[in-house]
């Protein structure tokens, strides 16, 4: 039999072998254990910056949508308020509709005309549209007002000298407020 101190001898001489057999197995695996541990850091390092980038893009669409908001009640305000001291027939305001189409006037009427076309505290003037031609030059005028100006139309005034008059077309409203 054999004894213990036998047994350490025999063991001491296949001690190297062991040795290189345990490194042969432990390397690769510590070599594979270090590689996840390096992949798993890089995917949490970028886990973490993806996430620091999230929260500051939440941060500015925070910030952005509280700027809408307040933009948003500005505007409802203003809405409220041209709502509330809005001039209309509820309360009493009375609407008279401006409509002249193709009209001839004088440069005194035509001045007188557009004075009138204001607002003030007791009427107020709401244009549609305001068109207004010069007869010095005769290109682009409709034929029925070339017709007009050379005298063709029974009952027409007489043709103007070019530049005398103005053709006119004038659309839009007057509001004007209840007497009192």
């Amino acid at each position: 039999m054999m004894t213990l101190f036998d047994r350490l001898r025999a063991f001491s001489r296949r001690f190297p072998m062991f040795m290189s057999v345990g490194i042969m197995v432990a390397m690769p695996s510590a070599g594979y254990f270090m590689n996840s541990a390096s992949h798993a850091y890089r995917s949490a390092s970028e886990r973490i910056e993806t996430s620091r980038n999230r929260s500051v893009e939440l941060e500015t669409a925070k910030s952005r949508a509280a700027e809408y908001r307040k933009s948003l009640d500005e505007l409802k305000q203003f809405a409220a308020s041209v709502t509330e001291n809005r001039l209309d027939e509820r309360q009493g305001w009375t609407r008279y509709a401006v409509e002249i189409k193709e009209r001839l006037v004088s440069e005194a009427e035509l001045h007188t005309l557009l004075n009138h076309l204001t607002s003030s505290s007791r009427y107020h003037f709401k244009p549609g549209k305001l068109e207004i031609t010069s007869l010095t030059a005769r290109e682009g005028l409709p034929p029925r007002l070339l017709a007009r100006l050379r005298g063709v139309e029974k009952g027409a005034e007489p043709a103007p000298v070019p530049g005398e008059k103005v053709l006119i077309s004038l659309t839009g409203h007057y509001l004007v407020s209840p007497p009192g």
